[in-house]
């Protein structure tokens, strides 16, 4: 039996049962955000190795960089979109959207994301981001980042700490490597880049 123990080591990231994920493609690979409300964000406090460190930084500044964070996985043909800007909404977007809400999701959490399932697809998610995270420009990014990784796909990993989507992350505010190899998992550019391998816990 201490040979299948590094079996419980080999994998990170982790997705919901089923390989829950939304009917998209290479060919129409939007999902956009829909907000209910555009409030005030507090204190920048971005980290220096952040792009927008000591910038002046409001709601659409921060949620542009959270876009852009998740387009930045080029393996991955998942493509964010901002549902108020993007020309695209109005025809394509049954379906496929991200609504967020800015109010109190309940319990201890500073966000709660309720994905919506239709068979083995992911039609719809709805997302309450606690309003205590909107002093904190990283709070924020931080909340806002994880509950749409919940939304595109992704369950809390227990077995790391380099993920934006672990339950034991300390002061990530980011997707990591271990989201990013999510993102690809699930929407790979190329059906290569999608296949997880077995590295035994190396």
């Amino acid at each position: 039996w201490i040979l299948f123990i590094p079996l419980f080591f080999t994998f990170g990231f982790r997705i919901y049962p089923g390989n829950m994920r939304w009917d998209i493609s290479t060919s129409a690979p939007k999902l956009w955000l829909r907000f209910c409300q555009t409030p005030q964000i507090g204190t920048n406090d971005l980290p220096e190795e952040d792009t927008l460190y000591n910038q002046s930084l409001d709601f659409n500044g921060a949620i542009s960089s959270i876009i852009n964070d998740y387009n930045s996985v080029s393996w991955s043909y998942l493509r964010l979109a901002d549902a108020r800007i993007d020309s695209d909404y109005a025809a394509q977007g049954n379906q496929r959207t991200i609504d967020i809400c800015f109010e109190p999701p309940g319990g201890l959490a500073g966000g709660l994301a309720q994905p919506v399932f239709e068979g083995h697809q992911i039609i719809g998610c709805h997302i309450k981001i606690g309003l205590t995270v909107l002093g904190s420009a990283k709070a924020f990014v931080a909340a806002v980042t994880h509950e749409i990784g919940h939304c595109v796909g992704f369950d809390h990993p227990q077995e790391t700490t380099q993920a934006i989507m672990s339950y034991y992350a300390q002061g990530i505010y980011r997707l990591q490597m271990d989201d990013k190899m999510g993102l690809t998992y699930l929407y790979p550019t190329s059906p290569a880049n999608g296949v997880e391998e077995s590295t035994m816990g190396l």
